[in-house]
């Protein structure tokens, strides 16, 4: 009986263990340790010094450019997903800077209240060339507002490369028919709806 009960014991703390358990993260307000205050200070807010360390790391992080982002066709079939994927890989690594997209893109790059913190891909074909093959990704860019929100855009282009060896070489860009980029100057009220 006594070690059934004790048995039942452990059972029950090992539940609550995986129920009450705690997963750790690690946090800002961790890696800058409150400071002992008398109790009418407010009780350990951080310190001036502290608010300025934090504060600096927030801005680095809303800043942070991430370069490129590829993926391959949500449609594509089982045959082309590795090549896709090596390509993919090839716009990751590269991070390509072309000058048109300052272009196609120009109204979010007048607005003070955006930054272009880097770039979507999506390649939409790949067909075989003399040379390797083309490629043709939508692109579009990746927004952080003002206060580190990460607005979509619905704007895009469409970019024709040329990949072979394990190298990209830019070739142009279009605008769909059709699609109208936001007004010069709209910026974040075209994103938001404002």
């Amino acid at each position: 009986m006594r070690s059934k009960t004790i048995m039942g014991l452990a059972f029950i703390g090992v539940c609550a263990a995986a129920t009450f358990g705690r997963v750790y993260v690690p946090t800002v307000q961790e890696n800058f340790p409150v400071t002992k205050k008398k109790s009418s200070d407010n009780k350990g807010w951080p310190s001036p010094e502290t608010k300025a360390k934090m504060k600096a790391v927030r801005a680095a992080q809303l800043n942070a450019y991430f370069g490129t982002e590829a993926f391959p066709a949500s449609n594509v079939s089982a045959s082309e997903l590795d090549l896709q994927k090596e390509i993919a890989a090839a716009f990751s690594q590269k991070d390509p800077k072309v000058a048109d997209r300052s272009k196609t893109f120009s109204w979010c790059f007048s607005d003070p209240n955006l930054r272009v913190t880097g770039w979507w891909c999506i390649i939409q074909r790949v067909s075989k060339a003399t040379n390797g093959y083309d490629v043709q990704v939508k692109t579009r860019p990746r927004i952080a507002g003002t206060y580190g929100t990460s607005l979509y855009s619905g704007d895009y282009c469409l970019e024709t490369w040329s990949y072979s060896d394990g190298k990209l070489t830019y070739v142009k860009s279009e605008r769909p028919a059709g699609l109208r980029p936001p007004e010069e100057g709209a910026g974040r009220a075209a994103l938001m709806g404002d």
